[in-house]
């Protein structure tokens, strides 16, 4: 079933939940500001470990694995992958920078592929219990149209209207309103199957910065 929600100036964190065999798994939580339509993506970890790097495309097809002991830097507290409104794309943490990289300013999009959430097993994700305990409105569950164990999301941007260059598998519309934007800045997201960005089957890997007209390098966080 496609979900619609809209997100005002008062809504700055939104928890992205799965929902497999009826179970609900953490995947990624979105940060908003206030003060514009800039987007960040912080992936979940098991363990609170995280690997940062920068990573190029192989054609048109990315990495089928990306090899963690060659990335940029570590952190141990969680990162955000930061999409700014203005187009620059880039995540800090610890002092230190991958990035930036630079795409059209968002709300100049027209429903591109411009991020995507891997996990590399929904299974592997922890269980979330605290539905009932915490703010309801602040949480989205998704259930993936895939029946393959490995999916990933894909995130599809349009400053004008909810219209995306993906159609199948469409999970959720999102649309972000702020007083900066003409129109609302709509998300959709659609599940797609995949194999995983890992080795083994323990994290949520996010990824962003390739231009859409011509794909090159982006950047990643893999939680694990």
């Amino acid at each position: 079933m496609l979900l619609t929600r809209f997100a005002n100036e008062n809504i700055t964190k939104i928890r992205l939940l799965v929902e497999r065999d009826n179970v609900v798994y953490r995947l990624v939580t979105l940060f908003f500001r206030p003060s514009d339509a800039s987007i960040y993506l912080s992936p979940f970890s098991l363990e609170g470990n995280y690997f940062i790097g920068s990573h190029n495309f192989e054609g048109n097809e990315l990495h089928t694995t990306i090899n963690t002991s060659k990335d940029d830097f570590t952190a141990e507290s969680s990162p955000h992958l930061s999409l700014h409104q203005s187009g620059r794309v880039h995540v800090r943490a610890g002092g230190k920078e991958a990035g930036p990289l630079y795409i059209d300013p968002l709300p100049e999009l027209i429903g591109q592929h411009i991020a995507s959430i891997v996990p590399d097993s929904y299974k592997a994700l922890q269980v979330y219990h605290d539905l009932e305990k915490k703010d309801k409105s602040a949480s989205i569950i998704l259930t993936p149209h895939s029946n393959t164990v490995n999916s990933h999301l894909l995130i599809c941007i349009n400053g004008k209207n909810q219209e995306y260059a993906i159609s199948e598998n469409h999970l959720l519309s999102l649309g972000i309103i702020r007083k900066t934007l003409e129109n609302p800045l709509f998300l959709g997201f659609f599940d797609m199957p995949r194999k995983s960005f890992g080795e083994t089957n323990l994290g949520v890997t996010v990824i962003a910065g390739w231009k859409p007209s011509v794909p090159n390098e982006f950047l990643s966080i893999r939680g694990l």
